[in-house]
């Protein structure tokens, strides 16, 4: 269930990019996630730098979305501008049902706006991999809009200088006794951020988009009144 604020921000992202020309891109060339994994390991510490409302960001610097519209998604919270943002490849499976009960007709509708939303999403990998660039032995791996690797400050530096230059919002976290599991190819890690234990996993090949989101607005859910205080000092994003 989406909140009507939520509804309201997908009508004003739809009002801005109907006037555009939309891009045009394969869905199967879409990726979400990338891993450097190849043994079970234990990392007493990494570095994490997640770009901040990635999607929203992306379709405002290039100019898809308006500048009311942009400033409308920032005082959302972040479940409802992810699923707002989302909407624009929403699809609808209808069914058509016969007085008797049964299903005579079925239908699915695809929005005609995903191209904008696939757009949002290669952009954001492309970002990944310019990160990922920098970060060269010190990568670990992608996760949708961040990135993790091992302790480097001074390619920390090159990856915020990198940012503030695409002039793109990030946040930056310190997470603590890694355990990576490689399980039949997944990988399985667990964590602790802000002194408390996480975990998820790595499919072991690529995963649909339906499937990272729900698992990534599960996760949002529980943890929604979570505060990161455990920010990588000296270098913040200004």
């Amino acid at each position: 269930m989406q909140t009507n604020m939520c509804f309201a921000a997908y009508a004003k992202i739809k009002k801005d990019v109907k006037a555009k020309l939309p891009p045009k891109i394969s869905k199967e060339e879409l990726s979400y996630f990338e891993h450097d994994f190849k043994q079970s390991s234990f990392i007493k510490e990494v570095y994490n730098i997640d770009l901040k409302s990635a999607y929203a960001t992306i379709l405002f610097n290039e100019g898809y979305l308006s500048k009311d519209t942009f400033s409308y998604l920032a005082r959302l919270p972040k479940h409802d501008r992810l699923a707002s943002v989302g909407m624009l490849a929403a699809k609808k499976k209808i069914f058509t049902f016969n007085k008797l009960g049964s299903i005579y007709e079925f239908e699915e509708k695809i929005s005609d706006l995903e191209q904008f939303f696939y757009y949002a999403v290669r952009r954001t990998f492309e970002i990944m991999q310019d990160l990922k660039k920098i970060l060269s032995s010190d990568y670990l791996f992608t996760w949708v809009d961040g990135i993790y690797f091992l302790p480097n400050m001074e390619k920390l530096v090159k990856c915020e200088n990198y940012l503030r230059y695409i002039k793109f919002p990030y946040s930056e976290e310190v997470l603590t006794n890694w355990k990576v599991h490689m399980v039949s190819g997944a990988v399985r890690l667990n964590f602790y951020k802000d002194g408390r234990p996480k975990s998820f996993s790595l499919p072991a090949k690529q995963n649909t988009f339906a499937s990272i989101i729900a698992d990534s607005l599960i996760t949002l859910n529980n943890n929604k009144n979570e505060k990161s205080n455990n920010q990588i000092p000296t270098c913040k994003s200004k």
